[in-house]
């Protein structure tokens, strides 16, 4: 297509500074693809950096659902979906059948070209068909397979009781996939106030909230008590987590920290007497897509009541200050390109 496109995307340096503004990517490799974006959400990996703030500005948004561009410019009937990274399918480790360790892993993130746009390139490996769902419903797939790869690290059975802390997008999806899974009881650590996730929590399959706010996890004693905790809460946090553990239970976590944030504090001689484990899920190469992509088609995870907020391109700083602030509303916002 002609290297000389120019199209509109979001650039942020805080959330009360967002802007559109022209951007020309210019000729793209032979091993990229160029899809005019349909829909794009925003994750709370988008959030925790547009939280931190830019020094300039700087482009956001990797849930991305659109149309594969021809190569004369024209806008194809290919409905697709981003992974975020891809396993090169080349090196040792994939070769080897361990792709999660790929050595050379396709991915967008270190280019300057995101998803809170109207077009937006990205590897060709990186490309998956989709059908039979709306855009925005498709942007999904990418946080639930990184909730699948969380569960699956679990290794949840019928027998597992699970608690899963934190309940934004991922932590509702790992609760839903908890229940799919057959777990014997699940619970949800939340905070009052925030009644959409917390109601959405329940419907997915956690038969028991506990509230952060009422009383702090570390110092919970549960009954029936978790063998299977799904962290997707700070690094900081996690530690809260040994607390209420069951003797043998397994820790699970995606949280990715910055700066002080980025370790974890545990209680050692507790989680040693405990015989504890923790494990880290990093879906990084993603490996998950299709499997994300059928559980979403099929509604096994409903992704419509994932979505409370829908927003156009031209008003994404408003769709990012309410993923940013409104907590107690906001699930999930996808801006839409109509």
């Amino acid at each position: 297509m002609s290297p000389t496109l120019t199209y509109k995307a979001a650039y942020f340096r805080s959330p009360e500074s967002v802007v559109l503004k022209d951007t020309t990517p210019g000729a793209l490799p032979s091993t990229d693809a160029m899809l005019r974006v349909d829909a794009c959400g925003i994750c709370g990996t988008d959030i925790n950096a547009i939280m931190r703030g830019a020094a300039e500005d700087t482009p956001v948004g990797h849930e991305v659902a659109g149309r594969v561009v021809a190569a004369d410019g024209s806008v194809t009937h290919r409905h697709a979906v981003l992974e975020s990274s891809s396993a090169c399918g080349r090196c040792i480790s994939c070769r080897n059948g361990q792709p999660e360790l790929c050595r050379d892993v396709k991915t967008f993130f270190a280019r300057p070209f995101f998803g809170i746009a109207e077009y937006m390139p990205a590897p060709e490996i990186s490309v998956l068909d989709y059908e039979g769902m709306s855009p925005e419903v498709a942007t999904l797939s990418e946080p639930l397979a990184v909730a699948i790869d969380l569960a699956s690290t679990a290794e949840i059975t019928p027998q597992s009781v699970v608690l899963v802390a934190g309940l934004g997008p991922i932590g509702l999806m790992a609760v839903r996939l908890a229940k799919l899974a057959g777990a014997a009881y699940i619970y949800a650590s939340t905070y009052r106030g925030r009644d959409k996730r917390n109601a959405l929590a329940q419907e997915f399959g956690a038969d028991e909230l506990i509230y952060e706010d009422e009383t702090p996890l570390a110092d919970r004693k549960l009954d029936p008590a978790p063998d299977v905790i799904l962290s997707t809460v700070p690094p900081t946090a996690i530690g809260a987590c040994v607390g209420p553990a069951a003797r043998g239970a397994v820790i699970v976590y995606i949280g990715v920290g910055h700066g002080d944030t980025d370790h974890i504090h545990l209680p050692a001689n507790a989680f040693h007497f405990k015989k504890l484990q923790l494990r880290s899920s990093f879906a990084s190469p993603a490996l998950r897509t299709p499997l994300a992509l059928d559980l979403l088609r099929t509604r096994r995870v409903d992704g419509e009541k994932l979505i409370t907020h829908r927003y156009p391109l031209a008003d994404a700083g408003e769709a990012i200050r309410v993923a940013c602030r409104d907590k107690a509303n906001a699930i999930k916002v996808v801006v839409v390109n109509n």
